[in-house]
């Protein structure tokens, strides 16, 4: 009767406990479809940003950009690089945006 009793028990807690989870996942979707909803709603119909993407001579997507509105160059588009600029030429152009070497 006391085994019984304690496996009623746990599975009472076990199952409050995924309900509790549960309801908790289930509130946080809605608050974020309504934050898109409402992300949506303020935007005009026209809205998107379309950038120019081409192919350059050693096989990488790049864009073409301003460093600082001052320096053009193509930025390559790598997401498996950890980074493609060497100290010496962030040095040479003085950036601001991520602090000033």
């Amino acid at each position: 009767m006391k085994h019984n009793q304690y496996n009623i028990r746990l599975l009472f807690f076990a199952f409050l406990f995924m309900v509790t989870y549960s309801s908790c996942v289930i509130q946080d979707m809605y608050e974020y479809g309504k934050y898109n909803v409402s992300m949506r709603s303020n935007m005009p119909d026209t809205f998107r940003l379309e950038l120019p993407v081409r192919i350059d001579s050693t096989g990488y997507f790049c864009m073409h950009g301003r460093i600082n509105r001052q320096y053009e160059m193509d930025f390559i588009i790598d997401t498996k690089a950890p980074c493609l600029f060497k100290k010496e030429d962030l040095e040479k152009w003085k950036p601001t945006y991520w602090g000033v070497f």
